[in-house]
């Protein structure tokens, strides 16, 4: 069967129709010269050297602690996650401003993967540093 030749022009046609009503458009939009500057964000550091201690294995105390590499000092806290937690999602533990975190668990997290994570004043998130604790 052989289409008639209107038929198989039409999706051009209309192409073309499309091209030649969306070019005035295109060509009167403004240059957006009065739009903000994006911001000036700079990475944020990957803590070093995370280490899971736990002073008494008699309690459930563990210590975290980790190191920054942070010339320009754009680091204004840290976040400690537990990875994979409830519904395979990184759980937030806690926040603070220390390279060190003692804190207490009400059973043992030996074999439990960690997380820690700096953030800038502007709440940026770098990387994270993972431990699996001992």
């Amino acid at each position: 069967m052989r289409v008639p030749l209107i038929t198989r022009k039409i999706p051009t046609l209309a192409a073309a129709l499309t091209f030649v009503a969306v070019l005035p458009v295109l060509v009167a939009c403004p240059k957006h010269e009065d739009f903000p500057q994006p911001l000036d964000v700079q990475p944020v550091p990957v803590p070093q050297n995370f280490v899971i201690t736990q002073p008494d294995p008699q309690v459930n105390d563990y210590d975290f602690q980790w190191t920054i590499d942070d010339p320009n000092g754009i680091v204004d806290r840290y976040r400690i996650y537990l990875v994979g937690g409830e519904f395979s999602a990184d759980e937030l533990l806690s926040e603070t401003d220390q390279t060190t975190l003692l804190t207490s668990f009400p059973f043992s997290i030996q074999g439990l993967r960690f997380a820690v994570s700096a953030v800038s004043s502007e709440n940026v998130e770098g990387s994270q540093a993972q431990k699996i604790a001992p």
